[in-house]
């Protein structure tokens, strides 16, 4: 005869059973069976799969039976993880289609959902990147854990969210396998992990040109459970929280449907306004012109890829346009194309927009003669102003970083200065320049984010394309004050190599950001990357090598862990916490 779980007579069996073996032990032990099998008795009445759970029962019992005390704690450990990570009921296909799910949240200037602890790029609409927790600041021994990139070193690409629940979510590049051979490899894959790092679910929209097709967008999570993400394939996708597609957007431009739709790419990660209207901005995508193909086939390596798939240049490449969206079906509103009337210049959008109180969408862009762009939107999609105008005076480098909004509505945002040194701009809420604050390195492509006390902080570095014997491969994190009519320096953090994405700020004003590398440098040596944390006087709290350097950007969790993905080396998702 079958027992049953950890259930009824059986558990005051095992109780029983392990005060004989350990009488010590037994208040605890009594504890952890009576919790497991509530949680268990929870779990198998909502529909999870616990038959790995079962066959572990299965052998707790053999062991009470033999009196084996180390093999009964052993299995309880066992059973408690096995637990946690049960795959959870996959909703039926009609599920979807005929129960009504709640309607969306509108957002506020906290979370969304109300408890995420980072729930989107930059933390909130307004890309602040301030956690209402406090991360870790007592040096780690080592990682909580590593969840290391099925991808292998080409690892995890976007920045991070962490949901309600504690699940993390984060997007990877596409394996080298999916260059020559779907069936064997992966595009860019978003994943779901526990809070203590095991993989929940995955999803591949197996998509996208071999040339790339990875996840650079961050996650976004809403109130009502979807978690929605731009991909290089020219797509945005909406998936619930067991990880099936609700709804997938293709870009105007994309053709040869369900194979090479990237002539946009969405880099940029969605953010959520408070009419609940979803805003994707494209980047140019991976569509070339005759001409660059021509020259892309030069490489052995491209050419075989660009052979084998019969990839074609096309006359006009498409640039970047703004899509507002249905949250709930995905279903257009309005798209914004700032080139459509343009002859020379073309314009694109590389940041994540961000959205001030009164519903305006601002984002930042800059066009194929690298000029930048300030776009803010009314939440109908029209023009509500542009720095610069139209006229063409005062012309500004192109903007590539993330905006950040201020308490006060300011508007931030930092430039790409190629040869030029870079600087951080300050924008009024009437779209008039505030102040320009310069630094010394060439590029700011980190999204600022704003302290506690309203300090600003941003990464730095330069670029390889400009970089001579005046311009060594480095960088700096940068803490500045908005003083009005200009900004002043209150300090600098100087690094090797640079910082590309955006810090994470924690509730006392503590910065928590990672190197990323610019110049070719041996991958897999320790010391060269590192996740970093200062306090708000710029000194250093704590710093952890790594064996590999991050493209997003950090998040912190309630229990102030720090989670940061990585590219190269040892590639994957890393936790850092108590």
């Amino acid at each position: 005869m079958s027992e049953k779980p950890l259930t009824g007579k059986i558990m005051a069996a095992l109780l029983l059973s392990f005060c004989v073996l350990a009488m010590s032990n037994t208040p605890p032990i009594a504890s952890k069976i009576r919790e497991l099998g509530d949680r268990y008795q929870q779990k198998k009445a909502a529909g999870y799969d616990l038959s790995e759970v079962d066959k572990t029962i299965a052998q707790i019992q053999k062991a009470r039976r033999e009196g084996d005390r180390t093999r009964f704690a052993g299995l309880l450990k066992q059973a408690e993880a096995q637990l946690e990570q049960a795959p959870p009921p996959a909703p039926k296909a009609a599920d979807e289609k005929t129960v009504p799910l709640p309607p969306l949240t509108p957002l506020s200037d906290k979370v969304v959902p109300a408890d995420a602890p980072w729930p989107m790029y930059g933390h909130d609409p307004r890309h602040t990147c301030r956690s209402p927790y406090r991360g870790l600041t007592v040096p780690p021994d080592g990682p909580k854990w590593i969840f290391p990139s099925p991808g292998g070193p080409r690892g995890f690409t976007s920045s991070i969210a962490v949901g309600d629940d504690g699940l993390i979510y984060a997007g990877t590049a596409q394996n080298s396998d999916f260059m020559t051979d779907k069936a064997r490899g992966h595009s860019g894959v978003l994943f779901a992990l526990s809070p203590g790092g095991r993989k929940v679910w995955q999803y591949d929209s197996q998509s996208g040109s071999p040339l790339i097709c990875m996840i650079e967008s961050g996650p976004l999570l809403t109130a009502d459970g979807r978690i929605i993400f731009g991909k290089d394939d020219g797509h945005v996708y909406a998936l619930n929280k067991h990880g099936r597609v609700l709804w997938d957007l293709a870009a105007d431009d994309a053709f040869t449907p369900g194979k090479y739709d990237d002539n946009e790419q969405f880099i940029p990660s969605p953010v959520l306004g408070p009419d609940n209207t979803l805003y994707a901005v494209s980047h140019f995508g991976n569509v070339y012109d005759s001409r660059t193909i021509s020259a892309l086939k030069k490489i052995p390596q491209l050419k075989a890829i660009i052979d084998r798939y019969g990839i074609k240049g096309v006359d006009r490449p498409v640039w970047g346009k703004v899509y507002a969206l249905d949250a709930r079906t995905g279903a257009r509103k309005w798209v914004f194309d700032p080139s459509a009337d343009r002859t020379v210049n073309k314009i694109t959008f590389f940041g994540s927009p961000a959205v001030g109180r009164d519903g305006t969408l601002y984002a930042t862009a800059y066009s194929n003669t690298r000029e930048g762009y300030l776009y803010a939107l009314n939440p109908d999609g029209t023009l509500k102003w542009r720095y610069p105008d139209e006229t063409g005076t005062n012309k500004i480098q192109a903007l590539c970083s993330p905006p950040a909004i201020g308490d006060g509505g300011t508007i931030y945002a930092g430039s790409y200065g190629d040869k030029e040194n870079a600087g951080l701009y300050a924008f009024n809420p009437d779209g008039t320049l505030k102040w320009r604050f310069e630094i010394a390195e060439n590029r700011i492509t980190s999204g600022p984010g704003l302290g506690p006390d309203g300090t600003l902080y941003f990464g730095s570095h330069n670029h390889p394309a400009a970089v001579g014997s005046d311009r060594p491969p480095r960088g700096a994190l940068y803490a500045i004050k908005d003083a009005g009519s200009g900004a002043e320096l209150k300090w600098k953090f100087d690094v090797k190599y640079g910082i590309t994405a955006s810090p994470a700020i924690d509730k006392d004003g503590n910065v928590f950001f990672c190197l990323t590398a610019i110049q070719p440098v041996p991958y897999g040596s320790l010391g060269d990357y590192g996740l970093y944390a200062l306090n708000s006087k710029g000194e250093k709290l704590w710093e952890y090598p790594l064996k590999g350097y991050a493209w997003g950007a950090p998040a912190i969790g309630k229990d102030g862990s720090v989670y940061v993905g990585i590219i190269r080396g040892e590639a994957g998702v890393v936790a850092f916490g108590p």
